[in-house]
């Protein structure tokens, strides 16, 4: 199941957000993913955007997945580190 997955920070009207794509693999799902692309924006108008080199796939950053909702509305899933996630569908 290919994801195309954001991650971002917002303060006011200024938002940093990294955008790439990921994909569910495995029985006990892992979640691979990697950020091609990075944007600045201010109100909806972007500032800066720049693409970014994806990484090779055996050094790709993954979350295993903890839970899925039954109709694709949201992911858990734990980091490597320990950290939680929650995707929703935008």
């Amino acid at each position: 199941m290919p994801l195309v997955i954001a991650n971002s920070v917002g303060i006011g009207l200024l938002k940093l957000e990294f955008t790439g794509r990921g994909e569910l693999k495995g029985s006990q799902p892992l979640l691979p993913f990697f950020f091609d692309r990075i944007t600045v924006s201010f109100a909806s108008r972007v500032l800066w955007s720049r693409s970014l080199d994806v990484p090779e796939e055996k050094e790709r950053p993954f979350f295993a997945l903890i839970s899925m909702a039954s109709n694709g509305e949201w992911l858990a899933a734990r980091g490597r580190g320990g950290g939680l996630a929650l995707w929703l569908k935008g």
